[in-house]
């Protein structure tokens, strides 16, 4: 169990619970909202392709956590899950680590085996409320250590151009055939993910239930989306190329609310 004073540590003059209460929730938040925010898809490719060669993905013992296990439970991917996450860019910060290392001693476990003992409905519970089930090593808030590879990079200033905090970054590939089967992740009012669009073809298509009605869309090319991952969503590539997305995740919802005005 997390101690009063760790959570502090973790989040330094944060008030967690009055952030959430002041952000759009998974029922209010819209599906997708495309972000007028431009960028030169080949100059992304290209450092992506470089950074594959460079770095690869063994970078996170998150994601690595992910792939191994949890993408079972949690993200439901094909067989190709392994694929999914060619580069990732970011890591926990050394105080997570830390503070994750105090609270395996006092269980007796690793965070690995406990997470595996929870459902999904439960780790997202623990990460949204910080209870008893709270591992640092899951909080993608958290993720705020990236490679020095990306320094200087046309990917930083990308980033930079978020008004929210920017924390867990990947590319994201899925290869022709994959899918990501429906399943539901974090509530957007505890972070909410932007993806840049790289490479796709018009068979690459995103789907999303809200209200009970399903509805599939193409995220174009050049394209930067908000995505409310709090609501059942899935995607797919049924054409012949891969589909690259850059994901980001952002610990705030300022993009959202500069676009279209004061949310009240």
């Amino acid at each position: 169990m997390i101690l009063s004073h760790e959570v502090e540590e973790l989040f330094p003059t944060r008030d967690l619970a009055m952030e959430r209460a002041n952000r759009l929730d998974r029922k209010q938040f819209p599906p997708i909202v495309r972000l007028n925010m431009p960028f030169d898809t080949e100059r992304l490719h290209q450092e992506y392709c470089s950074l594959s060669q460079q770095v690869g993905r063994n970078q996170s013992i998150f994601e690595d956590s992910v792939v191994k296990d949890a993408l079972k439970l949690r993200f439901r991917i094909s067989a190709n899950a392994e694929h999914y996450w060619p580069v990732i860019l970011s890591r926990h910060s050394d105080i997570a680590v830390d503070v994750q290392s105090r609270i395996d001693a006092r269980r007796g476990i690793s965070w690995i085996e406990h997470q595996h003992q929870l459902s999904h409905s439960r780790r997202i519970r623990s990460v949204e409320t910080i209870n008893t089930d709270y591992d640092p090593l899951v909080d993608e808030r958290l993720c705020t250590s990236f490679i020095p590879e990306i320094k200087g990079t046309y990917i930083e200033q990308l980033l930079s151009k978020f008004s929210a905090r920017v924390t867990r970054t990947r590319f994201a590939r899925l290869r022709p055939g994959d899918i990501v089967s429906e399943h539901i992740d974090n509530s957007p009012n505890f972070v909410i993910r932007a993806h840049f669009v790289i490479r796709t073809n018009s068979k690459c298509l995103n789907g999303y239930r809200s209200n009970q009605i399903e509805s599939e869309t193409h995220f174009e090319k050049g394209g930067v989306y908000l995505v409310n991952n709090g609501i059942p969503h899935w995607a797919y590539n049924r054409g012949d190329e891969d589909r690259v997305h850059l994901l980001v995740s952002l610990d705030g919802q300022e993009d959202f609310d500069c676009q279209n005005g004061d949310k009240s």
